[in-house]
């Protein structure tokens, strides 16, 4: 009979505390216990996140993971496919649908470029050995003011550019001007760039047509445009806060952002910290899982029916709890100490304890009766 009272009180006393969580958040949101997540074959973890205030704020609304599959990076400029977050070297591999490569020459302004926010550029930038190389630019194109008397930007970028990239099989199709250090009456079809050098691929502002990227991670440089890596290599960096996160983390924490994404808080289950998870006080939530499940047993006298010979005792150890003290403890757990909430609580906790003794008597009555 132990066992039998032990489930159907422990299991009522379960859904009607759940009745009182939606007011205790409204004092204390629930936040995820953990920031780590996964899309298709990604890791996203700090300073990345997928979910509301996850990751680094200089970082947020930045990655987005679409049906489970596959991660999108969202800029000013446009989206991108994220092909791999590389945590050790601090880089993402992007694809841009719309950029040319060695097999296609993409024409008519529909590739993306690359322009970064002006508050995310501290943090994310394309790498140093990312060539960009610009297709079918204007004479009036920012790149070639003062031409000829000035020099052209274009040069190459760890060992690739454009007079490579003229011999992949794309060009036979174009027919580009075999240009070298004499451009003659206008400017060249391609023009290579690092993206240092312009702080922008707008193709718009800069009037190309169409643009290409490749970058380099061999120490030995690939010379064959066929064998080029394409896609935009970007290096993020967290200037220098990295202390916070490593701290909170340490207590068990997983770092995140505010609701107004400017200031890092370390998310500690329940509660938020603004240093580390041994900080601050837990709330209801939290005590609330320390002390379920409950072990119950009947007291010394068990044809009595008084609830009071049931004892709960917490599998965490917090102490013998009967059920008539459970909601003076609820209370002291929230510390909501005034106004409406305080009230709705107490009304709860009063109508708990009579439920819970008539229910503990009615079954008492009926298993002896059975046995």
């Amino acid at each position: 009979m132990a066992s039998f009272l032990f489930f159907i009180t422990s299991t009522i006393f379960t859904i009607l505390v759940q009745a009182v969580l939606p007011v205790l958040a409204q004092t204390h949101p629930i936040h995820v216990k953990t920031c780590r997540s996964y899309c298709g074959n990604l890791t996203v973890d700090y300073p990345f996140g997928t979910r509301p205030g996850c990751g680094h704020p200089g970082f947020r609304e930045l990655l987005f993971c679409i049906n489970d599959f596959l991660i999108m990076l969202h800029i000013s400029s446009g989206s991108y496919r994220v092909l791999d977050i590389d945590y050790s070297y601090r880089a993402l591999t992007l694809h841009d649908p719309h950029m040319s490569n060695c097999d296609s020459i993409v024409l008519g302004y529909r590739g993306n470029g690359f322009v970064v926010d002006p508050w995310r550029s501290p943090y994310l930038n394309p790498a140093q050995d990312n060539v960009f190389m610009l297709i079918g630019c204007s004479s009036g194109s920012p790149l070639f003011q003062g031409f000829p008397g000035k020099h052209l930007p274009c040069r190459n970028v760890s060992s690739m550019g454009c007079e490579d990239y003229y011999g992949c099989p794309a060009w036979k199709v174009i027919g580009p001007k075999r240009v070298g250090s004499v451009y003659g009456a206008g400017p060249p079809e391609c023009c290579a760039v690092p993206f240092e050098a312009i702080k922008a691929i707008n193709l718009t502002k800069l009037e190309c047509q169409g643009y290409s990227s490749a970058y380099s991670l061999a120490p030995v440089q690939v010379d064959t445009p066929g064998r080029w890596a394409y896609g935009i290599r970007v290096e993020y960096s967290l200037s220098n806060n990295e202390a916070f996160c490593k701290t909170c983390e340490a207590t068990g924490g997983s770092c995140g952002y505010d609701i107004e994404g400017v200031h890092e808080v370390c998310m500690c289950g329940s509660w938020n910290s603004t240093s580390n998870c041994d900080s601050g006080e837990k709330n209801f939530q939290t005590y609330l899982i320390s002390f379920s499940p409950f072990i119950m047993d009947l007291g010394p006298n068990q044809s009595s029916h008084s609830l009071a010979q049931i004892k709960a005792v917490p599998s965490l150890g917090l102490g013998v709890l009967r059920p008539s003290r459970l909601c003076p403890l609820i209370l002291q757990w929230t510390h909501i100490t005034s106004g409406g909430h305080h009230r709705r609580i107490l009304d709860f906790c009063d109508c708990l304890d009579d439920i819970l003794l008539k229910l503990t008597e009615l079954l008492t009555v009926t298993v002896a009766d059975i046995f």
